[in-house]
């Protein structure tokens, strides 16, 4: 059973779940710095959205639309658990990371510019409205599949009572829907831990920004019935994510380097440049929550 339900014994009846990761995931220390290794949550399309849609799979019945850059890793993971989706996908700038997920798999809707995906968008509005079909939140995020990371919060606690890995003062994650960052704040409050959440944003700030993150973890509160929760201390730290969103820096491909060394695959888009904040701060007591997991060839779940 998942830490959350063990922790609020009625949500199992208020929200619909479908298992799909292997979870706990590992803590491992790689040159002094902790490790929460989500790259293993799946032998095949594994990474931490796999958290994310433990809570929304199960929410519809109908088929999905979905939308997001093209090499998305939520993408990829909504077409891996749910090949019935009609994707539409937009151009961004396509790291390695980005084209190892694109060949994955087809989007139903390839878009070559803006215009063209928001036209591809509005025709999809009769099935929208015809409620048979429902739209995927971007990055996977709302308040519902934040659960999910509240989930991995409780999980964290459980293994550092365990004695997996010392309890850290600093947690460093990537900063992009939002959905992660929230979810482990609220998380974070639940099993009282004292830890500071740094959100390393690797994308535009109208987009991963602290009303938007707050929010959401305000929403997710309210769904658990928690009142006056506090919030952890949560950081927005800037200057890793570069000019263009997914665009390689110099720091993500060093630090992508030195962490394959260790047997070890970090993105360019978002689990190197956190990655890179975590080493070159140097905080005592850090943990890095590794997202990415490299996709294996097989189709079939």
């Amino acid at each position: 059973m998942r830490p959350i339900f063990q922790q609020i014994p009625g949500l199992a009846g208020r929200v619909p779940f479908q298992a799909l990761g292997n979870l706990p995931t590992p803590v491992q220390n790689i040159d002094g710095l902790w490790v929460k290794r989500d790259d293993q949550t799946h032998p095949n399309v594994g990474g931490g959205k796999i958290r994310k849609l433990e809570f929304y799979l199960p929410r519809f019945k109908g088929p999905t639309i979905a939308y997001g850059p093209r090499g998305s890793n939520w993408l990829l993971a909504l077409s891996y658990f749910a090949p019935h989706s009609r994707i539409h996908t937009f151009p961004q700038y396509m790291n390695e990371s980005a084209l190892l997920n694109a060949r994955r798999f087809t989007p139903t809707r390839p878009h070559s510019d803006s215009l063209g995906f928001g036209m591809g968008m509005m025709l999809e509005l009769p099935r929208l409205l015809g409620e048979r079909w429902s739209l995927a939140p971007m990055g996977g995020s709302d308040p519902i599949t934040c659960l999910g990371w509240v989930n991995a919060a409780l999980e964290l606690a459980q293994q550092i009572r365990e004695g997996a890995c010392p309890q850290p003062r600093a947690l460093f994650i990537p900063l992009g829907s939002c959905g992660t960052a929230a979810g482990l704040a609220v998380g974070l409050a639940l099993a009282r831990l004292p830890i500071t959440l740094f959100a390393v944003r690797i994308t535009s700030s109208w987009i991963a920004c602290r009303r938007r993150l707050l929010a959401l973890a305000l929403q997710c509160a309210w769904l658990l019935d928690l009142k006056d929760i506090a919030l952890p201390r949560i950081e927005i730290i800037d200057g890793f994510c570069g000019e263009v969103y997914a665009r390689p820096t110099p720091q993500a491909i060093g630090t992508r380097n030195r962490f394959r060394k260790a047997g070890v695959e970090l993105d360019l888009t978002y689990s190197a440049k956190t990655a890179a904040a975590a080493t070159s701060m140097n905080l005592r007591d850090s943990l890095f929550w590794l997202t990415y997991s490299p996709p294996s060839q097989k189709t079939d779940p």
